[in-house]
């Protein structure tokens, strides 16, 4: 089972664009264990990777 990130212990202090990518990093850790194949997974990552949010 892959290890999500820690959760930001200050996101007021922390930049919005770091805020939004450790929540998409978390969101991740969380879609890895949900029932989607692999291929579905890849995809989503691949399309956060292309915008740069990861």
């Amino acid at each position: 089972m892959p290890s999500a990130s820690p959760p930001l212990e200050h996101p007021s202090s922390a930049p919005p664009d770091l805020h939004v990518k450790q929540l998409v990093r978390e969101a991740l850790g969380e879609l890895a264990d949900s029932p989607l194949d692999g291929e579905d997974y890849n995809r989503v990552v691949d399309a956060f990777v292309r915008r740069g949010l990861i």
